[in-house]
């Protein structure tokens, strides 16, 4: 299911909105990948090793964000960050004890779209408010 980005995500900090918005992209990315054509070991090393980097920068950023804005999700934010986080790692050790396969890539996948849609639409858009409050 390709991933589709709607204003109604808007957290109304502009570079929050943009990380999550590469990350939709990153993960229409990898779905495509998934779909096209057989996976090397290497193709997936590099395509889950750039989405966890990408998520710990931007984790980090709208962590300190809501700190900032006083985000009452803020607690709530941070341990969902960890449990994705550890999927991912747990995800990447596998990879290194086995070939990943399609199908487990295409689970994986599935996982952090799933993850990353509920998480953006319960949790991150909380934000909005807070920086609304503040008059930014």
């Amino acid at each position: 299911m390709t991933m589709d980005w709607k204003d109604g995500y808007l957290t109304g900090v502009k570079r929050v909105d943009a990380q999550h918005k590469k990350l939709f992209v990153s993960l229409n990315d990898m779905e495509q990948m998934i779909s096209q054509k057989s996976v090397s070991a290497s193709e997936a090393d590099d395509m889950i090793s750039a989405l966890a980097t990408d998520v710990q920068k931007h984790f980090s950023f709208e962590e300190g964000c809501m700190m900032r804005h006083e985000c009452p999700m803020a607690k709530k934010n941070k341990d969902e960050h960890d449990q994705l986080l550890e999927l991912i790692h747990e995800y990447q050790h596998i990879c290194k004890k086995r070939k990943p396969t399609k199908q487990s890539l295409a689970a994986f996948h599935k996982s952090v779209e799933t993850w990353i849609m509920e998480h953006v639409c319960f949790v991150d858009i909380h934000l909005r408010s807070c920086v609304r409050n503040k008059g930014y």
